[in-house]
């Protein structure tokens, strides 16, 4: 509240497993990072395109500075 962002703990799991894909760890590792029992729940956040990840973590940087 003190930034003026609102950040849910689902935007920040998701950006941690975005940024995690992004630096190359092993989705077999994330998933169980993730709590996930099937890696395949893991994998449908690496759909995302790295332009889009790359972006939207500028952004979300950018606001946090």
């Amino acid at each position: 509240e003190a930034t003026g962002l609102h950040v849910t703990p689902h935007m920040m799991r998701h950006f941690f497993t975005t940024q995690s894909i992004i630096a190359g760890v092993p989705l077999e590792q994330l998933s169980q990072a993730l709590g996930h029992t099937k890696v395949y729940m893991t994998d449908r956040y690496n759909q995302v395109e790295d332009e889009l990840a790359e972006a939207t973590t500028d952004l979300f940087l950018s606001h946090i500075r």
